[in-house]
């Protein structure tokens, strides 16, 4: 008998094929967003850390926000996780020319959400990392991705972001985002995403 330990799901949702124009509403709703946030700061510098991105009223947040949380309730009836009340928080994630984002995961968190809203070519793929670190060849994973210097032992699997494409994972998952070899900013939206179960209110 053999059972499959371990492994780490990744869910991918495409919002282009439903509403094609999400992607640049909720790019102008990160312009009105970050002005907003400016003002704000003038007044109360410290409240303006706790603004959630999909709160704010724009022209596409309110629609994103209802699409991550009906891909959260599909997840949550492939996993068959009990009743359970939804902590979302969200940031206007910006990665300019030159910027990278170095591996990391998120140990206060349930699962981590990613939208992609503009992302030019060569401006950075996310790179989910195998918490085993090195392995060798009889271990590895049929998705493995092999580094610039041809090496598959040291796994990870390279996402290339595409506008519109709202992506999951669990947040005990390493991932990093590589540097932004674009003269453009590359901008999605990241999603802090937090399963309270009734047992635990």
């Amino acid at each position: 008998m053999k059972i499959e330990l371990f492994s780490s799901p990744l869910w991918t949702f495409d919002l282009s094929a439903s509403q094609p124009e999400l992607a640049e509403l909720v790019r102008l709703d990160g312009l009105n967003f970050s002005q907003h946030v400016n003002e704000q700061q003038k007044i109360n510098p410290v409240h303006t850390k706790h603004y959630s991105f999909l709160d704010f009223a724009g022209y596409g947040t309110s629609a994103l926000r209802q699409y991550t949380v009906d891909a959260i309730e599909s997840i949550a009836q492939e996993r068959r996780w009990p009743e359970y009340n939804l902590d979302l928080r969200t940031r206007h994630n910006v990665i300019a020319p030159g910027r990278c984002d170095t591996p990391h995961h998120h140990s206060d968190l349930d699962m981590v959400g990613i939208y992609y809203v503009d992302c030019p070519p060569n401006s950075g793929d996310l790179l989910l990392l195998d918490a085993r670190g090195s392995v060798n060849l009889a271990w590895q994973e049929p998705l493995v991705t092999a580094d610039s210097e041809g090496r598959t032992g040291r796994i990870y699997y390279r996402v290339e972001p595409k506008v519109g494409t709202l992506l999951m994972f669990p947040n005990y998952l390493f991932h990093s985002v590589e540097t932004n070899l674009s003269t453009e900013n590359r901008i999605s939206v990241v999603m802090d995403i937090r399963i309270i179960h009734e047992d635990q209110s």
